[in-house]
């Protein structure tokens, strides 16, 4: 999925390229003379690129969220659970691992395939993930703050 948005973010932005100086010379030419030579071709090559650059966007921005949700392996499920990009204090990935780690364990560990869409360098079966090593030790840091704060807390 991951593999598609880029792609698409790269097409769109690649006819928002290649259509631009055509574009921009029709508009000067319009400019220039006050004349439309015709209207009707000017109208849809007007609106192919002004949808070309929308669409050019936001898949721009999907692809930079997908991005962000692959560097810290969420999923998208995750990403709403924790409510957004600042997380609560005490949360702690259950399957970060580090962002390099993270892309390995989605794209592979050979970069040189990431832009394949082929699971050769893939460890795993896809139903059993790495779990954050350091995991437990933020969980008993976190429940000696709590109790901590419990006790705090009845002294006052």
């Amino acid at each position: 999925f991951v593999l598609l948005i880029v792609y698409m973010t790269a097409l769109t932005a690649f006819i928002v390229v290649l259509m631009a100086p055509t574009f921009v010379r029709v508009v000067n030419r319009t400019a220039d003379t006050h004349t439309v030579a015709n209207p009707q071709a000017e109208f849809r090559l007007s609106l192919t690129f002004m949808m070309a650059c929308l669409l050019s966007c936001g898949l721009f921005v999907f692809c930079c969220f997908h991005m962000y949700l692959l560097a810290m392996n969420y999923t998208t499920i995750e990403f709403l659970e924790k409510r957004g990009c600042n997380p609560p204090p005490n949360h702690v990935n259950l399957y970060g691992l580090g962002v390099w780690r993270n892309v390995a364990a989605v794209m592979g560990s050979n970069p040189l395939v990431w832009c394949l869409p082929v699971r050769w360098t893939v460890r795993g079966d896809g139903l059993s993930f790495p779990i954050n090593p350091n995991l437990e030790q933020t969980q008993k840091h976190s429940r000696d703050d709590a109790r901590s704060d419990k006790i705090t807390r009845c002294r006052a």
